[in-house]
């Protein structure tokens, strides 16, 4: 993008940081529940908290970013192309963490 405005290049670093640490976090999860079928049963329950923490986290980290980009006076294709995919990706994340908590009420120790 082309001559961005100052308020629209501090969003967008700030997305990229907020999305970076979100992939940080969501490849974690990923390990962790890898490691599920494997924990002691009373491990069980800090390796699904950290399952529910890092995701969570992930999802604040997209809406962080939408935040970011609520000013009016953003220039619209740069919000328009960074907040669809930002809103994709909060949506994938809202409704994994969805069904890893369906999961993780199901199999409670």
């Amino acid at each position: 993008f082309k001559n961005l405005k100052p308020k629209e290049y501090r969003a967008i670093a700030d997305c990229l940081e907020l999305m970076d640490d979100s992939v940080d976090r969501l490849s974690k999860s990923v390990q962790e529940m890898k490691n599920l079928g494997r924990v002691k049963s009373r491990d069980f329950l800090f390796h699904i908290n950290n399952v529910q923490t890092w995701a969570s986290t992930a999802l604040t980290n997209g809406n962080t970013c939408l935040d970011g980009f609520a000013d009016k006076s953003m220039n619209g294709k740069v919000k328009d192309s960074v907040t669809a995919q930002v809103a994709n990706v909060v949506q994938v994340t809202s409704n994994a963490l969805g069904l890893f908590n369906q999961f993780a009420n199901n199999n409670r120790h």
